[in-house]
């Protein structure tokens, strides 16, 4: 088996099975945006919700600008060439039609109203850019309030979400995605990862 070299994962205070299914997720975005962009379609990329930028470390592109309001992890991005800024998803304070690539993972169920973040998100993305989401689905939480809850960092972490499966309203405001993958593990199908082409 390949050993994963991806580096160190996001939510490193998480319990090794959260560890485990983060690893495995972030690895399979990374080969999504890899497979389907060129190295010309991600030369500026926007992660929101960034954590620690581990995703963002993980990619290639000239310019990747990082966006959280929670600065916790933010001190653990060591790579120069990520710039942080501290902002609300749902108002960008950054220019129109800026980035080829925009992906919001494991963000949009922690908020109030996630189509305002996809509003933004759709105001920021070029014409013919694209846009990488990765969600909870339903079976996250049957999983999780039978299994997993007896691990705090994930107790907290389900409590915390304002959404369940948003795969299928998303899918609904923003048509169909080019790709729309389950995550990350078979029979641990917990998450949906959807890349759209975003066309004005």
């Amino acid at each position: 088996m390949r050993k994963n070299t991806l580096r160190p994962i996001m939510y490193t205070s998480f319990s090794p099975p959260c560890q485990l299914l983060t690893s495995k997720r972030l690895a399979t975005i990374v080969t999504i945006i890899s497979q389907n962009l060129r190295n010309r379609n991600r030369r500026h990329v926007l992660d929101i919700g960034c954590g620690d930028g581990t995703l963002l470390a993980n990619i290639s592109a000239e310019q990747k600008v990082a966006i959280d309001l929670d600065t916790t992890y933010v001190k653990r991005i060591k790579n120069a060439n990520i710039m942080f800024v501290r902002a609300d998803a749902t108002r960008l304070p950054l220019k129109s039609d800026t980035f080829d690539l925009v992906s919001a993972t494991e963000v949009l169920e922690h908020l109030e109203d996630p189509f305002a973040c996809v509003e933004e998100i759709k105001r920021v993305v070029k014409k013919g850019g694209y846009f990488l989401a990765s969600v909870p689905n339903d079976y996250l939480w049957i999983f999780g309030k039978i299994v997993l809850l007896r691990f705090s960092s994930i107790e907290w972490t389900l409590r915390e979400h304002k959404h369940h499966d948003l795969s299928k309203p998303l899918i609904s405001f923003l048509g169909k995605p080019i790709v729309n993958r389950q995550s990350p593990l078979p029979l641990f199908w917990f998450n949906k990862i959807l890349l759209w082409l975003v066309n004005k």
